[in-house]
């Protein structure tokens, strides 16, 4: 399993991504419809916002990255925010946004492409990141804790009006041999 960036070759599986959330958690299925909508164009947008082009006021430059298995299934996308300098994303939307396929949830995914993304995140010269999830949303909490992550404080969202918890991540690599936290990934 790895990361990769958006590429239109992908089309079909990433389709299938967009599917999974739109019978089982149709809200955060409507980050995905442009792909929908049209998919070359979705996949262009999100390369102009890697290179920092963007089309709206108040974005910021913004890696994706689709998470795949060797069966070339989009198991996971990966949004890292190159700066959290907007007053959404420095309290709400932090460096990290992951969303899961409903269809590869309660398998560790989440867990593990944390794992894979404070990868990114060094490379991109991001010692501490913010990452955020609802306060209800017990197995998000329970991957970001157990990847590392340390509870800063609950929030009222302004957004979504629910309470937020706000985690910070360090991408330092232990002094102790950190491994990659399941076997099956070798």
């Amino acid at each position: 399993m790895e990361f990769i960036s958006p590429t239109s070759v992908l089309e079909n599986a990433f389709l299938r991504f967009y599917r999974d959330f739109e019978l089982s958690d149709p809200i955060n299925s409507l980050h995905y419809e442009a792909a929908r909508i049209g998919f070359k164009s979705y996949v262009n947008q999100l390369k102009d916002e890697a290179q920092g082009i963007y089309n709206a006021e108040g974005k910021v430059r913004c890696n994706h990255y689709w998470l795949i298995n060797d069966h070339h299934e989009i198991m996971a996308v990966l949004r890292i925010r190159h700066h959290i300098d907007t007053p959404y994303l420095s309290s709400e939307g932090g460096h990290i946004s992951l969303d899961v396929s409903p269809r590869f949830r309660k398998q560790g995914i989440a867990k593990q492409a944390l794992y894979l993304a404070k990868q990114k995140l060094r490379r991109l010269d991001i010692e501490n990141a913010l990452i955020t999830a609802d306060e209800s949303n017990v197995a998000a909490r329970k991957a970001i804790e157990a990847s590392g992550g340390k509870l800063e404080s609950i929030i009222n969202g302004r957004v979504n009006f629910k309470p937020i918890a706000r985690y910070w991540i360090s991408t330092h690599t232990q002094k102790t041999n950190q491994t990659m936290p399941f076997a099956e990934l070798a």
